[in-house]
């Protein structure tokens, strides 16, 4: 059976450019990115719920990144490296 019939492969990539124009004082961020690939099930029917099954990896070559400006993480300064994840979705 071709991947098509029930499965569907998404191939994702998230660039940011340096970030050289900044006030004195801001810090200046390079650019990045990053490689995403995920594989999704076609939605399949139980009762009255359609489900399906999602699976992925996020930053597959696990490169270093920094959100220009972001004070959100405290002291950490560069966002999580590669990410591996199984999610079922539930729709009714």
């Amino acid at each position: 059976l071709p991947l098509a019939s029930f499965a569907a492969a998404d191939l994702s990539v998230d660039y940011s450019a340096d970030q050289n124009r900044v006030a004195e004082a801001e810090q200046r961020t390079p650019g990045s990115l990053r490689v995403n690939v995920h594989l999704r099930s076609n939605q399949l029917r139980v009762g009255g719920a359609g489900i399906s099954l999602v699976a992925g990896v996020d930053n597959l070559f696990d490169r270093s990144w920094r959100r220009h400006l972001s004070t959100l993480r405290g002291l950490i300064i560069s966002e999580p490296g590669r990410n591996v994840f199984v999610r079922l979705r539930v729709l009714w």
